[in-house]
């Protein structure tokens, strides 16, 4: 694997060159929180590339030569020149006009909403008073897999993910890192869990990250539609006489029920049983759903701030 790193360069106070994307070797070990296919190199803040870090990874800053003098100070937040406000901090705090710094994970935000460009200003100072700012775009990323800081039980990705997605009928959604399958839904009580596959690669549609995510809401949430369908003013078990959670008359005479196999009088029909029609009724119709909606499973793209550093499941604004 080869080192991402993200390089701030200053040219000079007045006269700012354009963005240049450089691909490099780096000829030392592997950083296995870092990893990437090249390095980009910043040295116009007016470009109109956006560039990249990440909460809890090293960023690397380089100014060039510039005629302000030390000691140099770096802030990132958003505003203008005359109104900045700083939003995230760099520990430790630069004090040069090269050297290294982080935005500490403790810094993760409540809201997804405040990843991305939202925050995404540098300011550069020194203490001759003489203040740069940059209105280049900073993009800022969480680290996908890392359990989040706000819920300790929950990885970024479900954290930030579970705030943007449309949950429709689903009440409750959790996460269960012991869940053997993408995802589980009970729709008597309109609880899903979903596990970490989910945020991986759906092997139904070969979509992976947010967008498998996406599918998988859906199909689980699709449970809930097939229930309200068979049960359409909520279950009743007195019309279920062989206790498989399937209506008696729907099992019987509806054309779904008939061509699955339904019986009235046999509960092996119920969904648990993974041979049984209820299983194969339901499934046919969640996994259909998916490939229907893959067409617009770029629906959450710009919401979507993981970073995976082992560049497998890699966030969609990771460009």
């Amino acid at each position: 694997m080869r080192r991402i790193k993200l390089v701030l360069s200053l040219f000079t106070f007045m006269n700012l060159l354009l963005a240049q994307p450089e691909t490099t070797t780096n000829p030392g070990p592997p950083n296995p929180l870092l990893c990437s296919a090249g390095q980009l190199e910043i040295i116009d803040f007016n470009g109109e590339k956006a560039f990249k870090v990440v909460v809890g990874l090293p960023i690397t800053i380089r100014g060039m030569h510039s005629p302000l003098e030390n000691p140099y100070s770096w802030q990132l937040g958003h505003g203008d020149l005359t109104h900045f406000a700083p939003y995230w901090p760099l520990s430790p705090p630069p004090l040069a006009l090269t050297g290294q710094t982080t935005i500490p994970t403790s810094a993760l935000p409540v809201n997804n909403s405040d990843f991305g460009e939202t925050h995404g200003i540098i300011k550069l100072s020194s203490n001759a008073n003489a203040t740069t700012l940059s209105t280049k775009k900073v993009q800022v990323f969480f680290n996908k897999d890392e359990y989040n800081i706000h819920d300790n039980s929950v990885p970024n990705w479900f954290y930030y993910w579970k705030q943007i997605i449309n949950l429709k009928l689903i009440s409750q959604l959790l996460f269960d890192p012991q869940l053997e399958d993408y995802g589980s839904t009970d729709p008597l009580n309109r609880i899903t869990k979903i596990s970490q596959q989910a945020s991986e690669n759906n092997d139904e549609t070969d979509d992976d990250g947010i967008h498998a995510f996406f599918e998988t809401i859906e199909h689980e949430n699709h449970h809930n539609v097939i229930w309200d369908e068979i049960w359409p003013n909520g279950y009743d078990p007195a019309l279920d006489t062989d206790n498989d959670f399937y209506r008696d008359y729907w099992e019987d005479l509806s054309s779904a029920g008939i061509a699955y196999g339904f019986h009235s009088n046999d509960n092996s029909d119920e969904y648990g049983n993974e041979f049984g029609s209820g299983y194969m009724y339901e499934e046919d119709n969640c996994r259909n759903l998916e490939h229907l909606i893959s067409s617009i499973k770029t629906l959450y793209d710009l919401e979507d701030w993981s970073y995976d550093p082992n560049l497998i499941y890699q966030g969609k604004q990771w460009k």
